[in-house]
Formats: structure tokens, sequence, C-alpha cells
């Protein structure tokens, strides 16, 4: 069957503007590239007449740049020549002044370090002098102090053999004036003779005085019997006058020996005392007389240190004034000698330097008038091939710009013709499916024909999906924008499904409204009837058709069907009928039902029309079946 003309029309206009904009993004490229290629073409030329014009000034520049080279290469061998001689004289009288004052210097330092040498050697005699003196002294001091002390410990032990405690040399308060320790060793050697000399102390020593009374009660043993005896009337036998006088003088013998004993011990103990007294302050008074004597002596010799540290100083102040000002002698003759060789050898460069730059300055004159006449010869040329170069490159641009206007010119036309046959295509479908909102609707009549396709929407067709970025498409667009046309199906050929999410349900369920509505505003009245399923809304989506059946209940087939098997017994029936059409109507004569209406005339069968939705897994499946 052939393709309606709405439909056939929109697929012509589509590829027509396919086509058109193949064309130019073809012809755009072309044109461009073959400008390119001949832009390219003379650039490459310039690129080489320029490259021509450079070199031959380069070779210019070389030869004056060597030429100017070779001269300053002159000048400068010249001049480094005269700074070389000028630098080797200066140099030798440095050298000749360096090694004469060298010597002058290494003299007076030699001088200088041997005053210096004699200087110390001096100090460190008279310090070791000093600190001799003071070892001899503190020798002395010490050996006349081991002395007393030697005799103190003599007398000591012979005092401690009577049994006596004699009083430490520290108890003993010193004199009120101090001695000489001649005077001293004197006292101590007096008293300790004087100990020495006692006789009563041997008494007390061992058992002289014990033997003593021991004798004297044996001798006193009869005597004292006889009295005993005698006085206490007892018998007269040797028994009893050897046990009284035994008894008696044991008695006798005993009170006295501690009489005199004690007697004795106290005699030598007040003549030990007298004596060991001045013996203690003789160690006293020698104990300060020493801390006196080496006080005396520390101080005479740092008093002789301090004096050789001054005549040392003020020895090696005058040997070192008189070095330096030897020194800064010789460094100022030195300076005055390098400085007047210096002064000449500079006035030689300054003479050197003004000659090299008096001859550079002629070079360079010589160089720069060469450089600014070879200059201009290369702007002249440069500025000529330029211009040659820019007027080639006009004229191609005015030739690709006008090959360019006449494809805009033949895009102009194409598009007019596209843009009258949109207008065409949208005025022929409004005639049989106008706009909800179009006026027509108030003196509507119904349509005697059945419509060779249905409207379900429109779509927009978008320039940028016939042309590429790369062949033009923003040149493409110029004089054709972006535009609507109606989708149409092909009916009764073909079926409508619409399958959306949750989120498109409604605009899925409002789409197939429209079209059922379509079906009844473009069909003859009475040749379409609708068998409308609805599980998922319980018939809510198709509620506003039921108002057809106030009319004629056969247009919705009595109800909207929900339930399974009322739906199953509603496809039921529909299949029966498409059978009894087949066998009864179509045979092997028809192919569709519309070619038997056109044949049957008021007997024609009316179209049955099937609307229904189902949901799965969150999405909605509506279905327009019009057979």
């Amino acid at each position: 069957m052939a393709e309606p003309s709405l439909i056939a029309r929109q697929h012509a206009l589509l590829h027509n503007l396919a086509r058109l904009a193949a064309d130019r993004g073809q012809a755009e490229p072309a044109i461009e590239q073959e400008a390119q290629s001949k832009r390219a073409a003379e650039e490459s030329a310039f690129d080489e007449d320029y490259q021509t014009i450079i070199i031959h000034f380069a070779s210019q520049k070389e030869q004056a740049d060597r030429e100017v080279r070779e001269v300053r290469e002159t000048i400068r061998g010249r001049f480094e020549t005269e700074q070389a001689a000028t630098a080797r004289e200066l140099a030798r009288d440095r050298l000749r002044f360096a090694e004469q004052y060298d010597a002058e210097a290494e003299e007076a330092q030699a001088a200088f370090q041997e005053a210096r040498w004699t200087i110390d050697a001096v100090h460190e005699a008279s310090r070791s002098k000093a600190d001799k003196q003071l070892q001899a002294g503190e020798d002395w001091v010490t050996a006349q102090r081991d002395r007393l002390l030697a005799m103190h410990l003599e007398a000591r032990r012979l005092v401690e053999q009577w049994k006596l405690s004699p009083r430490e040399p520290e108890e003993v308060p010193p004199a009120k004036s101090m001695r000489q320790v001649q005077e001293y060793l004197a006292d101590v050697e007096t008293g300790l003779a004087r100990l020495k000399g006692l006789v009563l102390p041997r008494f007390l020593k061992g058992r002289r005085l014990l033997g003593g009374f021991v004798l004297l009660g044996l001798v006193l043993v009869f005597p004292l019997g006889f009295l005993v005896t005698g006085c206490f009337e007892l018998e007269d036998t040797f028994d009893a006058l050897y046990v009284s006088g035994l008894v008696a003088s044991a008695a006798v013998t005993l009170l006295l020996g501690t009489a005199t004993h004690a007697l004795i011990a106290s005699l030598v103990r007040s003549e030990v005392q007298r004596i060991w007294g001045p013996i203690c302050q003789a160690l006293a008074g020698t104990e300060t007389w020493r801390k006196h004597i080496l006080e005396s002596y520390t101080t005479r010799h740092r008093r002789q240190v301090l004096e050789a540290e001054a005549v040392h100083a003020r020895d090696l102040k005058k040997a070192t004034d008189a070095s330096r000002a030897k020194e800064e002698s010789i460094t100022s003759r030195r300076a005055a000698d390098v400085g007047a060789s210096e002064e000449r050898a500079r006035q030689q460069r300054e003479a050197s330097e003004k000659r090299q730059a008096g001859d550079l300055r002629e070079a360079e004159g010589r160089y720069a008038a060469r450089m600014a006449e070879a200059q201009q010869q290369y702007e002249r040329d440069a500025r000529e091939e330029q211009e040659r170069h820019e007027r080639t490159l006009r004229e191609i641009d005015a030739r690709r710009d006008t090959e360019r206007q006449a494809l805009a010119a033949r895009w102009r036309e194409g598009t007019d013709q596209a843009w009258a046959e949109v207008g065409e295509i949208t005025r022929a479908s409004g005639a049989v499916f106008p706009f909800w909102d179009d006026p027509c609707w108030d003196d509507w009549t119904p349509p005697a024909i059945v419509p060779e396709a249905l409207r379900f929407g429109e779509y927009r067709v978008q320039l940028d999906l016939f042309t590429s970025p790369a062949s033009g498409a923003e040149s493409s667009r110029s004089g054709l924008p972006d535009f609507n046309l109606p989708a149409l199906c092909p009916f009764p050929e073909q079926s409508l499904l619409f399958e959306a999410g949750e989120a498109g349900r409604s605009e899925a369920v409002a789409a197939l409204q429209a079209v059922m509505f379509r079906l009844l505003t473009a069909f003859p009245p009475g040749k379409v009837r609708f068998t409308i399923v609805d599980p998922v809304g319980l018939g809510e989506n198709f509620a506003a058709f039921m108002h057809l059946a106030d009319y004629d209940a056969q247009l919705v087939a009595s109800r909207i069907w929900t339930e399974q098997q009322h739906i199953e017994q509603r496809l039921a029936d529909l299949t029966a009928h498409m059978e009894n059409v087949i066998q009864k109507y179509l045979r092997n004569q028809y192919r569709t039902i519309a070619e038997y209406n056109e044949q049957a005339g008021e007997v024609a069968e009316p179209f049955r029309g099937s609307g229904a939705t189902a949901g799965s897994r969150g999405r909605t499946r509506i279905l327009d079946a019009s057979r």
C-alpha cells in the first residue's frame, strides 16, 4: 500500500533538507580548501621570495660583520698588547718593591722577635728567681716548724710516761707580742731540758717507789710487831710477833706510800705545768710567726712578680712600638713607590684606551653606514614583496567570497522552498487535525471520509542534526530556523504503544486520550468503536469517554473493563469479530478493512479501536490498536 501523502511529503522535505545541507557541507569545505590551497601556495612563494631577500641582506650583513670583526680584532689585539706590556712593567715594579720591602720587613720582624725573646727570657728569669725565693723561705719555715714539733713531741712522750695529761698548744693563749723563731726554739729547748732534769718524776716512773715502800715495810715488820704486842699485851712469840708486825707494817707502809705518791705526783704536776706552759706558748707563737712570715714571703713574691710583669710589659711595648714604627715606615715607602708605579701604568692604560676608542668609533661608523645602506635595500625589497603578496591574497579571498555567495544563494533558495513546504504540510495537517484551541471547532462538521494517517503529536526538526560542525553547521542554519512537523501514523496499518515510567504515566495517558479524540473527530460518525481496558486506573483514565455511552453504548462497548475475566472475554469477542470480518468481508480480495470500506459504501464496517493500560515493575504500557 502506498505511503500516506502527508507522511511522504514530510519524508521528501526532510530528504531535500538533508541533501541541501550535505551539498552545502561538501561545497563549503571544497571552496575553503581551494582557497587555503591557493593561499598556501602563495604563502610558500612569498616565503621563498622573502627568504631570498633575507639571504641577500644576511650575506651583505655577514660580509660587513666579518670586516668590522676583523678590524675590531686588530684594534683589540693592539690594545691588548699595549695593556699586557703595561701590566708586565707594573708587575715587575711590584715584584721588585715586594722583594725589597719584604726583606726589610723580615729584618724588622726578626729584630723584634729577637728583642721579644730577650725580654721574655729576662721576665722568666725574674719570675723564676721570685719563685725560688718563695720556695726557699717556705722550706726554711717548714724546717723550723718541724724542729719545734719534734721537740714538742719528745716532751709530750716524756710527760705521758709520767702518767700526766698536758694541755695542747691550741689551748694555750698566744703571747701578745711576736718574737723571733730562734727565741721560740730556745724556749722549747730550755723547757725540754728542764723536763729531762726533773728528779721527782723518776719515782713515778716504773716500780721504784713501790719497791722502796716494800723494802720499808719489811724493815718495819719486827719493830712494829714488838710495838703492837707490847701495846696490846699479846703473846711474845715469834709467830705473834711476825704476824702483828707484818700487818702493822703493811698498814703503815700503805698509808705512807699512798701519801708519798700523792705528794710526789702533785709536786711533779705543778712543776711540769710551769715548764709545759712556756713550751705551748712557744708553739702557739711559732704558728703565728709561721703564718705571718709566709704571708710576708707571699706578698714579697707577688710584688716581685708584678715588678717583673711591669718591666716585661714596658720593655715589650717599647720593642713593639719600635717594630711598628719600622713597619709603618716600610709600608709608607712601599705604598709610595707602588702608587707611583701604578699611576704610570694608569696613564699608559688610559692613553691606550683612548686610541682604541677612537679606532673603534671610526670602524663602527663605517660599519653603520654600510649596514644602513643594506637595511634600506632590504626594507625596499621586502615592502614590494609584501605588497605583491597581500594583493594576491586579496584576489584569492575575493574569489572565495564570490563562490560562497553563490552557494549561500542556492541555500537560501532551497530553504525558502523547504519553509514553504513546511507551511503547506502544517496547513494540510491542520485541515484534518486542527489544534484543539483552533477557532474552527466552533463551526466544525464531521468528516465524510476516513483519513489516510492519524496525528498523535508533533516533533521538532533541528538543522544541527543534518550537518556536522566540520561541514559548516553554523552557516548552514542561516535562513531557516528549527521548526515543528505533525507526528503522523499510517492508518489503519499501524498501532501505537506508549511505554512510560511512573513519572511519565500521566503524559502517556493524555497522549492516548488525544489519539482517541482524534479518532472520534477525524472519522465519519459511527465509523469507530472503542473497547477500553483500564485495570491500572480502574476506569479513571478514560472516564471522560463514558459520555459517549449516553448516545450509543456500542461506541465504548457499554463500559470500561477492569476485571481479568471481563478483559479476557472482551479480547475473545474482538478476536471472534476479526475472524468474522476476515472471513466474511475481506476474504482474499482486500488487504485491510479500509480497502473494503472504500467499496462497501453505506454498508461499510466500523473500525474497532481498543485502548488499554497495563503496569509492570513501576512502568506503564498504554496501547491503542485501531483496526
